[in-house]
């Protein structure tokens, strides 16, 4: 693990940690608190690997797109033209009775993911069996609890869906990439000339003449992509490089990623300060400042 003490041209936060330094590539991360997991290539295939129990996967196959709620891991797997859902603490969570399976999301040990019926992509959970059931294809499920939103096509545009209030957008514009966290949600959505951020806690988050999207919920807190940087509704702008910034997660104040290091991608975390921390330190420095001066009198 590598802290790398960086200006402002880098990062709002003092610190950025560098979770992973090796030759290959690092990709998919997500966090929970301050656990972080993610998908590396091991030589041979691809394995899910974490900051707090190592290696959780060692097997022969390819293990993609972790999600982690608390030390609770979740995962897609391939072997052959077989995907399934596995999982750290209850082994494999999809049946046979669909051979693609993806995207999956865990709140706690609850977790919904999509997959094949025969027809087209549906919502599965492991708490509450089949989700959607239609003959449109829903995907990028999002989960808080057992609260639970995707994206899906209403037969116009993309739409955003839950379990608890069915339909939740209904425009002419597409809605997509949902995420919830308790019952705060985002989403992209495309305002007439690009994609902008939305929620239904503080309407639409960004306004600009760029795509922003893929979103990631904390609470109030959001970040997104924009322009191949991180962004967010509490801190602005989070990354300052010039390597578009892949598969970011958040969780409270907590953000992690992946980026090249000029050779290949590895992960990268920081924490942004709250606004009072930088008060507290000000007035910390000061204190000290004039307990010395004032020894010197």
């Amino acid at each position: 693990m590598m802290v790398l003490c960086l200006g402002a041209s880098q990062t709002k936060a003092a610190y950025i940690i560098q979770l992973t330094d090796n030759t290959t590539k690092d990709a998919d991360a997500a966090i929970s608190g301050t656990n972080v997991v993610w998908q590396g290539w091991d030589g041979y295939d691809w394995e899910i690997y974490s900051n707090f129990a190592g290696k959780i996967t060692d097997n022969s196959i390819n293990d993609y797109s972790p999600a982690i709620s608390g030390t609770n891991v979740v995962w897609q797997a391939r072997n052959g033209s077989d995907y399934s859902i596995q999982s750290n603490f209850a082994g494999q969570l999809s049946d046979n009775t669909t051979t693609s399976n993806g995207s999956p999301a865990i709140s706690g040990t609850n977790v919904v993911w999509m997959g094949w019926d025969g027809y087209d992509m549906e919502i599965y959970s492991n708490f509450a069996g089949q989700l959607s059931n239609n003959t449109i294809n829903d995907s990028d499920p999002s989960i808080s609890g057992t609260n639970v939103v995707w994206e899906g096509f209403d037969g116009y545009d993309e739409e955003i869906y839950s379990n608890f209030a069915g339909q939740l957008t209904n425009n002419t514009t597409p809605d997509m990439f949902p995420t919830i966290s308790g019952t705060n949600m985002v989403w992209s959505s495309f305002d007439g000339s690009d994609l902008e951020i939305y929620s239904n806690f503080a309407g639409m988050l960004t306004d600009n003449s760029k795509d922003d999207f893929r979103p990631v919920v904390s609470g109030t807190n959001v970040i997104w992509s924009y322009q191949g940087q991180i962004y967010s509704n509490f801190a602005g702008q989070i990354t300052y490089n010039g390597g578009a910034q892949t598969r970011f997660s958040i969780s409270g104040m907590n953000i992690v990623w992946s980026n090249s290091d000029g050779f290949d991608n590895e992960i990268y975390m920081t924490t942004i300060p709250a606004p009072g921390a930088f008060l507290l330190g000000s007035i910390g420095v000061g204190l000290v400042s004039w307990l010395r001066r004032r020894r010197t009198l």
